[in-house]
C-alpha cells in the first residue's frame, strides 16, 4: 500500500502598507498648492502562511489567512501644506471683471488664484490685473459683466439677444 506523506511549511510573502497623507490648511499658500513638509514612506508586512504539500509537490492546503503577521517597517505619514487663498474676483485690463457668485464662492474648492488660467484673457477681456475678494466700486452690469464706466467701450451684439462683446478704446 502506498501512503502519501503530507509535510507542510512556511511560506511568507511581503506585503506594501500605504501611508497616509496628512497635514494642515495652510491660508498663506493658494488653493491647488501643496507643499510637502515630510515625504511619506510605504510600510512594509511579512505574512507566513503554513502550506500543506505531498512529498510529489502538490499542495493539499493553502489557508487563506495568515499564521503570522510580523511588521518589517512602519509606514510614515506623509504631512504636507495645503493652500486655501483665493479671490472673489478677477479684475480685467479692459476695464472688466470676472467673478464668481456669492453662492459659488461658499464652495472652499472655489475661486480666483495665480496659478489658473487667466479668464479675462479666455473671455476676450485682456489681461488679469489683480485679484480681489471686494468688488471695485462704480462698476455697472452688462450682459453678465461688470463694467468699469471710467473706460470707454464700445460694445456690439453679436447675435440678437445672445451676447454682448465690448472693446474698451
Amino acid at each position: 500500500m502506498y501512503f502519501l506523506f503530507p509535510f507542510s511549511k512556511i511560506v511568507t510573502e511581503e506585503e506594501v502598507v500605504p501611508y497616509k497623507n496628512d497635514g494642515w490648511e495652510d491660508p498663506d499658500m493658494e488653493l491647488g498648492q501643496v507643499e510637502v513638509v515630510r515625504k511619506g514612506r510605504t510600510g512594509i508586512v511579512e505574512k507566513g502562511y503554513r502550506v500543506t504539500y505531498t512529498l510529489s509537490g502538490r499542495i493539499l492546503s493553502n489557508p487563506d489567512e495568515p499564521e503570522y503577521s510580523t511588521i518589517i517597517q512602519h509606514p510614515s505619514d506623509q504631512i504636507e501644506h495645503r493652500g486655501t487663498k483665493r479671490w472673489q474676483y478677477m479684475l480685467c485690463s479692459d476695464g472688466s471683471y470676472m467673478y464668481y457668485t456669492n453662492e459659488q464662492f461658499q464652495d472652499k474648492n472655489v475661486g480666483y488664484t495665480h496659478q489658473r488660467p487667466d479668464s479675462c484673457a479666455e473671455n476676450g477681456h485682456g489681461q488679469m490685473t489683480e485679484l480681489t475678494n471686494t468688488p471695485p466700486p462704480n462698476y455697472t452690469y452688462v450682459n453678465n459683466y461688470y463694467v468699469n464706466p471710467n473706460v470707454r467701450m464700445n460694445c456690439v451684439e453679436i447675435i440678437k439677444g445672445s451676447s454682448l462683446t465690448c472693446y474698451s478704446y
